[in-house]
């Protein structure tokens, strides 16, 4: 048996998944080289070795260092991050039906490209650091964990202090499995006040607004701006308090004795809803 792997200088070298398994000995790659892969399996990549073409027939790949950049196939794949704290290269799940696991806290948001994973599994108890687009790509659940994983999201803007939502930009984390938190554009560091960019679309669950990673939130508009904002799921919780901002097109789901729905434009409203009472109480 050949143990030992020496690619040239920028090679692109094709093989199936077992002929990759069976190089267990020394990996020699020192410049910019390609395994394309073929035949079932799974495999580990080599840490030498950046980039990897996964193949069509559906294969876990775990990655063993932050800069690899992954294509999947026309069949599901799963990139696998292991104990890697970061991802900095291209990753790209494919035509398939994709998951990104992670096994150790991971900051995602320095990938030089994201696409194409529809599904991102935190592992036991882990945070994941993310950008606004990587996040509305993917949905996302905790595995193996008891509770305690978290997501954070980067700021659009560069300012300190605060989480800024881009002007017309769109960001749903009502559907989320773990808990959110938000990062400010400078350090970055978790911050609770979002500023929401004009014509911008904040949707989140009354919980997350009041127990989010970093707190409550105070949510806020940018300079003339106006924004939207929209509250689901009250039923968790006996208040929401979304003050400091403009509210336009609001709508919210409240149970209280059965289930009530309260739309409208509420333009130059602080809101508070109370699920406590017989119906939402503006103020």
């Amino acid at each position: 048996n050949i143990e030992d792997l020496e690619l040239v200088d920028g090679a692109s070298v094709s093989m199936t998944a077992s002929q990759h398994t069976a190089f267990t000995g020394t990996i020699t790659a020192d410049a910019a080289e390609t395994i394309i892969l073929s035949g079932t399996g799974n495999v580990t990549a080599f840490a030498s070795v950046e980039t990897y073409q996964l193949g069509n027939e559906g294969r876990t790949i775990t990655l063993t260092d932050a800069g690899q950049s992954v294509t999947g196939g026309s069949a599901a794949d799963i990139i696998n991050t292991g104990s890697l704290t970061s991802l900095t290269g291209d990753i790209d799940g494919g035509a398939g039906a994709n998951k990104l696991v992670t096994g150790a806290n991971l900051d995602i948001s320095g990938a030089n490209s994201f696409a194409n994973i529809q599904t991102i599994e935190i592992g036991g108890d882990f945070s994941l650091a993310v950008t606004r687009a990587q996040l509305d790509a993917a949905a996302n659940a905790e595995v193996g964990g008891t509770g305690g994983s978290s997501i954070n999201i980067s700021s659009d803007g560069a300012s300190a202090d605060k989480f800024e939502l881009s002007a017309s930009a769109s960001l749903d984390i009502s559907a989320s499995a773990v808990s959110i938190g938000f990062l400010d554009g400078d350090t970055p560091s978790a911050v609770n006040a979002l500023e929401l960019g004009n014509g911008s679309t904040l949707k989140l669950t009354a919980a997350q607004a009041v127990t989010a990673v970093t707190g409550p939130l105070t949510i806020s508009e940018a300079g003339g701006a106006t924004a939207t904002i929209v509250v689901e799921e009250l039923e968790s919780t006996t208040s929401a308090d979304l003050s400091n901002i403009t509210v336009t097109n609001f709508t919210s789901e409240v149970a209280v004795s059965g289930s009530v729905s309260l739309t409208g434009d509420l333009n130059d409203s602080a809101l508070k809803i109370t699920a406590a009472d017989p119906t939402p109480v503006l103020t």
